[in-house]
């Protein structure tokens, strides 16, 4: 990678004194003062052998085989049975970064590409996965070269994973691994709206909840679009309130700043320090609504960030790696035990967070995702409940809504309401959305008592 990079700086310095030499040959050009001949009339043709023009014949490096034709503004792009789509960019509409790959990066049905060494592989929304074969000759290493000194990825033996984001898509580069460099990229070609998870009941309750304080964490296994939800929250919360203050602590640029956000800060993490501090000058420096902190590492220095945001009252969205609520519950009560130097319990945990939600997804044989909500805990004076869950067959069970307005009132009795009262603002969603939750499934929730099995 290293190698590429340096050779394709050498290119572009080569450009740039080939142009200057042009322009100091241009500016050497004076016309000198003199006479034309005139021209000598004769009366005979003097004899001039004209040659035909040769056919050219391009010969490919690939034999082309395909059923389906696709013309896109970037290219030309043909699909074969055998899982491979040929790829011919046009020059004039190639992007800097991506090069040869823009046809690839720009088209709006595919949502993953992988370049493993010299081998390209991208993921078509209705086609599945496909082998990606350049119809002109193309320099794979040289392709990963551009793609990663566009995004600025920073990728050595020293540093051998780096996440950057470029031209709406994010790209996680990996140093050579027995000589293939590797980028996968990934993006989100539209949000979906928070009620396609389950359904408008869960979307008017996860609302009402985010006016009380609630903090709430996005947990599931990776792929499982986490950063989805988030960003499906995010969407629907700014179509309510666009002026709330919203930061965002997003090293690796996933999450997507909505159409009609008005203020809105974004944060890296420098080297230097840690997440909690930052997570501290945000809150200090900005009279925030809301902190989203995407994949938050819950590590000791970061908990006490996490009492400090609880003081003071700030909306929390972020997302963790588990597999299930028992290991989620149980890798927090470690890292309290360190900090209050006590055994943590269960409810020391859920003092700090309000509300869990576990999205899942389905890969099926050609490549193709579906997500779905799978279900979702609240906690209540250091119990924990199902707010919803889903059913074998399908549909979703959701907590019963007298159990739900009492929840409600006990968070905004704690903590106070944002803007009106909690009950009110929950009454004005339902009105807004159209949802009467004696159409939905309900059931009283029992208190869950979470034990991990060895």
């Amino acid at each position: 990678m290293e190698q590429a990079l340096k050779q394709l700086r050498k290119l572009e310095k080569r450009k740039e004194r080939r142009e200057e030499k042009k322009k100091v040959k241009e500016k050497k050009k004076v016309k000198k003062p003199g006479f034309r001949l005139p021209k000598l009339k004769t009366k005979f043709k003097l004899p001039i052998k004209v040659q035909k023009k040769k056919e050219v014949r391009i010969k490919l490096p690939v034999e082309v085989q395909y059923d389906e034709y696709e013309k896109t503004p970037c290219g030309i792009l043909m699909y074969s049975d055998g899982n491979i789509v040929y790829v011919k960019p046009y020059i004039e509409n190639m992007d800097e970064g991506f090069r040869e790959l823009t046809p690839i990066a720009y088209h709006s049905d595919i949502l993953q590409f992988s370049i493993i060494g010299d081998r390209v592989f991208a993921n078509h929304q209705q086609k599945g996965w496909l082998e990606v074969k350049f119809m002109d000759s193309v320099n794979v290493y040289m392709l990963q070269a551009s793609i990663a000194a566009y995004a600025g990825a920073d990728v050595s033996l020293a540093n051998p994973v780096c996440r950057r984001g470029y031209k709406g898509w994010r790209l996680v580069f990996k140093a050579e691994m027995m000589g293939q460099p590797q980028i996968i990229g990934s993006k989100v070609v539209c949000v979906p709206s928070l009620e396609s998870w389950a359904d408008r009941l869960f979307a008017v309750r996860i609302l009402s909840l985010l006016h009380v304080k609630s903090r709430i964490i996005v947990f599931g296994e990776p792929g499982t679009g986490k950063t989805t939800v988030v960003n499906s929250i995010l969407k629907e919360l700014v179509k309510l309130r666009p002026y709330w203050a919203l930061s965002v602590i997003d090293p690796n640029q996933q999450i997507v700043k909505p159409k009609n956000a008005k203020l809105w800060y974004v944060w890296t993490v420098p080297k230097s320090k840690s997440y909690g501090e930052v997570i501290g000058e945000a809150v200090a420096s900005e009279r925030l609504r809301v902190l989203v902190a995407e994949e938050l590492p819950f590590r000791y220095e970061d908990i006490e960030a996490w009492f400090n945001l609880g003081r003071s009252g700030v909306v929390v969205l972020t997302t963790f790696h588990s597999p299930s609520i028992v290991e989620l519950i149980e890798v927090m009560k470690k890292f309290l035990s360190l900090w209050l130097k006590t055994p943590a319990r269960n409810e020391d945990v859920y003092s700090i967070v309000d509300t869990f939600l576990l999205p899942r997804s389905r890969l099926d044989q050609r490549g193709r995702y579906t997500f779905w909500l799978e279900s979702g805990y609240i906690t209540s004076l250091g119990r924990l409940y199902q707010l919803l869950h889903r059913e074998p067959g399908g549909g979703y069970v959701h907590m019963d809504e007298e159990q739900f307005l009492e929840i409600l009132r006990e968070k905004e009795y704690y903590r106070g309401c944002i803007q009106d009262s909690a009950l009110q603002v929950y009454e004005e969603l339902k009105e807004k959305y159209g949802v009467d939750p004696g159409e939905y499934k309900q059931a009283e929730m029992e208190q869950l008592e979470l034990t991990l099995k060895i």
